[in-house]
């Protein structure tokens, strides 16, 4: 069974479910009757299928890589919904972005819009975006003894 959950994020509510939904077929999550979701695919209508009834709260949802792309973050703007997660390269990610040359521990970020997306090199490439959170380079100074 798979099972789709909505959690909190506060401490104090850590171990409670908001919403939740059973898969049992990619046609159940109905959300046809929400303007702007006709062109979503089955992993980002469940994401509005369990937002349903907070949307347009000023909410931010954390979402892993299956379930986040570019589109999908445009209709929860439209909705006053932010979102923050990893992303696959063929979600929405600028293909300019992935051929930048990075050192291991190195990133770079690009915006479009509302959205800030960051690569990341460690072992692998990491992409995250989000539409909550800002980037700026900090300079730091490293002093040895």
């Amino acid at each position: 069974m798979k099972m789709f959950c909505l959690c909190p994020s506060d401490p104090r509510l850590r171990g409670y479910t908001y919403n939740f939904a059973l898969y049992i077929g990619k046609d159940i999550y109905d959300v046809s009757h929400i303007p702007g979701t006709a062109d979503l695919t089955m992993s980002e209508k469940v994401v509005v299928f369990l937002l349903e009834n907070i949307l347009d709260e000023g909410r931010e949802v954390i979402l892993d890589h299956w379930y986040l792309s570019a589109r999908l973050v445009q209709f929860l703007l439209t909705r006053n919904t932010y979102a923050t997660g990893t992303i696959q390269l063929n979600r929405g990610v600028p293909k300019e972005l992935a051929e930048i040359e990075l050192s291991e521990r190195q990133s770079c970020f690009v915006r479009q819009g509302d959205m800030l997306l960051v690569r990341f090199r460690d072992r692998r490439d990491v992409y995250v975006l989000t539409t909550k959170l800002s980037a700026t380079f900090v300079e730091k100074t490293q002093r040895r003894s």
